[in-house]
């Protein structure tokens, strides 16, 4: 009986150190997963878990900002931290950026003090320990969830950066740039009757008087002054004369 016993606690201590031997190995399979993917985006050094960024926000020539998230990164501590790159590949320098989270339960400015700087040694300012390099946040609002990326130096066209965040940072679906609208050319309304052209002109309700009687009048008028001057020469006669 104590033989029986005694084999029994033999076979079930092989099959636990197998069990045991098991876990151990996908341990080991799991653990040499994390972080083996390349990145997609190489804006991001290799920091914790993720070898590059997991996420990419980029700045296009027309003003919008788009994002890409790179899946095959896990996040630099292994839970919910993000390593976030930014390229501006717009035409004008670029001193900050503001960002919104679309998780209430993990808001991506409720820093916990495991960031970037928490995982490799950070030869810069970084009081949340979640700034890269010439990077610093401001106006983060008292939920958490929204906030604004400080960029010391400005970002550069054709230049990036780098930061970590407590989430995945949510962009609103990009605005379409407004179009360029035409020159505005002063035209005439063809649609509207051209008022007509008035000319000054005689009233036609005055009566136009004939040539004749226009003759006439000047006849009276010259033979009236040739009688008015007949006259008056007259009278210098008569007062000439002397009487002896």
């Amino acid at each position: 009986m104590n033989k029986f016993v005694q084999l029994t606690a033999n076979v079930v201590g092989a099959a636990s150190c197998s069990a045991l031997l098991l876990i151990s190995g996908i341990g080991k399979a799991s653990a040499a997963t994390v972080g083996s993917a390349s990145p997609a985006f190489s804006q991001c050094p290799k920091i914790g878990s993720a070898n590059g960024c997991n996420v990419l926000i980029t700045a296009n020539l027309d003003g919008t900002l788009t994002k890409a998230v790179d899946s095959s990164q896990p996040a630099i501590d292994g839970g919910d931290d993000q390593l976030i790159g930014f390229q501006n590949n717009s035409a004008t320098n670029i001193s900050s950026l503001t960002l919104n989270g679309s998780d209430v339960s993990n808001p991506i400015f409720d820093f916990d003090e495991d960031g970037i700087c928490n995982f490799t040694s950070c030869k810069y300012t970084a009081p949340t320990t979640y700034e890269g390099p010439s990077t610093s946040f401001t106006n983060i609002a008292s939920d958490k969830n929204s906030g604004t990326v400080n960029f010391a130096n400005s970002i550069n066209p054709g230049s990036s950066a780098y930061f970590s965040l407590e989430g995945d940072p949510a962009l609103s679906s990009p605005k379409a740039p407004t179009a360029l609208l035409p020159s505005v050319v002063n035209t005439p309304n063809l649609t509207q009757p051209v008022p007509p052209l008035i000319v000054n002109s005689p009233n036609p309700t005055e009566p136009v008087p004939e040539p004749s009687s226009v003759f006439a009048t000047l006849a009276f008028g010259i033979l009236g002054a040739g009688w008015k001057l007949k006259r008056q020469l007259k009278k210098r006669e008569l007062s000439n004369k002397v009487t002896y």
